[in-house]
């Protein structure tokens, strides 16, 4: 579950630079 939750996370941060 944390290893998908850190997946997840990074997923949000690439999405934000991109979109930025």
């Amino acid at each position: 579950v944390k290893s998908l939750k850190a997946a997840n996370g990074d997923i949000v941060t690439a999405i934000m630079e991109l979109t930025t």
